[in-house]
């Protein structure tokens, strides 16, 4: 509430009073970490997404959640980080994980590559 008072040269004087309500409207501030592109280790692979940051004008620093998965496909992934403010404002925030497969297969013939074909000839494997 404020107070208003006037006063002139007579000594005549009045006040009034009005009532400011302040409200936030704003959101946080929210930075997803980088967007992340890794090599795939397994069919599901574990990738570290690094720490969002969030900041509120009214509130200080603020705790992001994100919606990950635990471990992620071959692929593109967006992950959505979501921190709200104790006025229940929202903010979200976008990170890219993208699992990619650059490693050429692998394979070991067998020891023995002898084998005889239908006329009993020797085939040979290499």
């Amino acid at each position: 509430m404020v107070t208003y008072t006037a006063t002139d040269v007579s000594g005549n004087g009045a006040t009034a009073t009005q009532t400011v309500t302040v409200v936030d409207t704003t959101p946080p501030q929210l930075t997803p970490p980088q967007n992340v592109v890794i090599e795939a280790n397994n069919v599901l692979t574990l990738v570290p997404l690094g720490n969002a940051s969030a900041f509120d004008l009214v509130d200080g620093a603020l705790a992001a959640s994100n919606d990950a998965p635990t471990t992620f496909p071959l692929g593109t992934t967006a992950v959505t980080y979501t921190v709200g403010d104790s006025a229940r404002n929202i903010a979200t925030a976008t990170q890219t994980v993208t699992v990619v497969d650059t490693t050429p297969p692998r394979i070991t013939p067998p020891t023995s590559s002898f084998g005889t074909s239908p006329d009993g000839g020797a085939v040979s494997l290499s």
